[in-house]
C-alpha cells in the first residue's frame, strides 16, 4: 500500500527541524509543514495575502503569529499546502483504495492544524449535493491514520480582526457548529459515514506526560476527544493514547528529552519514532517501549516526594524555560506537585493524566 505522510509541525518549528524525528523511515511521499511563526509559515502567509510589506519586515510577522498562533490565514496557507501536495500524488493511475495516509502534527500543529484539515475534509463532504465518494481523495485513500502529539493551544488571545494584524481562528468552521456536533469525534464519524468508508480512521493520541507551563495545558478538544472514549460515547475506531516526556516538545526536540533520565531505547523520542512505524506497518511494538518508560517516569515521580533529582527538578519548573516565556509562564513544579498529590493515585494536571500507565 502507498503511505503518504503529512506533518503539521508546533510553533515556531521549521519542518527542517523535524528531520532527526523521521530518520531510517521511508515514506512514498512526505510532507512536512512548518509551524505557525516561522520565516517560511509567515511568508505563505503574506504570498497568500498578496504581501504587505517587504521581507526586512519578516520579524514582525513571526513574532506576532508565535504570540497569537494559528488564525484563519495560516488555516488556509498550511491546508493548501499540504492538501495540494497530497492530491498531486492521487492521480487516476493511482489504484482505488490503495494509498494509507498517515497526517501526524505537534502542539498547534495538533490542536490547530489538524483539525483545521479535518473541518476543512467534513466541510466538502456536507456540501449539499455532493458525492464525497466520487472525489479522488477519498476513492484512492483506505485509511487515515491521525497522529496528535501533546496538542497544545496555548495561551488563548480573544480574536479581534483589526486590520492585516489580527483575523479569526474558528478552525476552519469547527466552532460555527452547533455546540453538541463541536467535536472531533462528529467530524470522523461524518466523514466515515458520507464518504462510504467505515472504519476509515484511526487515532493515536500522545501527549507530554507534565509541563509546568499552566497555559501548556492539553486542548480542549482533544481532551474531550479522550474522556468521550473513556465513557464509552465518543470514537469507536482503533484508538491509542500514550504519555511521555516532562516537557511539551520532549518527543520532538533531544534537547527537551532529558535522555539522561531513561533507560537507553525507552525514551520519549524512540516512542514517538515506533509509534510512526506501528502506524504504517500495523504493529504494536510501541507498547513495550511506553510500558517501560512509563514505570520509570511514575517511579521519578515518585521518588521525588522525598528525594532529589537534579537533572529532572531542574527542568520542570516555570524558571527553566527561555526568558520571554519565564516572563509569561506561571504553574507549580513537578516537585510541588509530586509532593501535594502524593496520595493521589492518578491525578490530572492541566488535562493531563500525570501517572497515567497502559492503555
Amino acid at each position: 500500500m502507498k503511505t503518504i505522510l503529512i506533518w503539521f509541525c508546533g510553533t515556531g518549528t521549521p519542518k527542517e527541524d523535524m528531520a532527526s524525528i523521521f530518520e531510517g523511515q521511508t515514506y512514498d511521499k512526505k510532507i512536512i509543514v512548518s509551524g505557525v511563526g516561522t520565516d517560511e509559515t509567515s511568508q505563505n502567509v503574506r504570498t497568500l495575502e498578496n504581501g504587505y510589506f517587504p521581507n526586512n519586515f519578516n520579524w514582525l510577522f513571526t513574532t506576532r503569529d508565535i504570540v497569537l498562533g494559528y488564525r484563519e490565514r495560516h488555516q488556509l496557507s498550511s491546508a493548501e499546502e499540504g492538501m495540494m501536495q497530497i492530491y498531486s500524488e492521487l492521480t487516476d493511475a493511482t489504484p482505488d483504495n490503495s494509498v494509507h495516509l498517515m497526517i501526524g502534527a505537534h502542539s498547534r500543529g495538533a490542536a490547530d492544524g489538524m483539525i483545521g484539515l479535518l473541518t476543512s475534509l467534513y466541510a466538502s463532504c456536507m456540501i449539499p449535493g455532493s458525492t464525497p465518494n466520487e472525489d479522488i481523495l477519498f476513492k484512492k485513500i483506505n485509511k487515515i491514520s491521525l497522529l496528535a502529539v501533546d496538542p497544545v493551544n496555548g495561551a488563548e488571545v480573544h480574536d479581534t480582526k483589526v486590520g492585516m494584524f489580527f483575523d479569526t481562528n474558528d478552525l476552519m468552521g469547527f466552532n460555527d457548529l452547533p455546540k453538541d456536533q463541536q467535536s472531533i469525534h462528529h467530524l470522523l464519524e461524518t466523514i466515515e459515514t458520507r464518504s462510504d468508508k467505515k472504519g476509515l480512521f484511526d487515532v493515536v493520541l500522545y501527549t507530554a506526560r507534565f509541563d509546568a507551563r499552566d497555559e501548556f495545558l492539553l486542548d480542549k478538544h482533544w481532551l474531550k476527544f479522550l474522556n468521550d472514549i473513556q465513557k464509552g460515547e465518543g470514537f469507536k475506531g482503533n484508538f491509542k493514547y500514550y504519555l511521555g516526556g516532562f516537557r511539551h516538545s520532549a518527543m520532538v526536540y533531544e534537547s527537551s528529552e532529558l535522555t539522561g533520565l531513561y533507560d537507553r531505547g525507552y525514551t520519549p523520542i524512540a516512542l514517538l519514532r515506533q509509534i510512526l512505524d506501528d502506524i504504517k506497518l500495523n504493529t504494536n511494538d510501541a507498547d513495550l517501549i511506553y510500558k517501560n518508560m512509563a514505570t520509570k517516569e511514575i517511579m521519578l515521580i515518585n521518588d521525588l516526594v522525598s528525594e532529589e533529582n537534579e537533572l529532572l527538578e531542574a527542568n520542570t519548573h516555570t524558571k527553566s524555560y527561555s526568558w520571554a516565556e519565564v516572563l509569561t509562564s506561571y504553574g507549580e513544579s513537578l516537585k510541588t506537585i509530586a509532593q501535594k498529590y502524593k496520595d493521589d493515585g492518578n491525578p490530572m494536571i492541566n488535562n493531563r493524566y500525570l501517572k497515567h500507565y497502559l492503555n
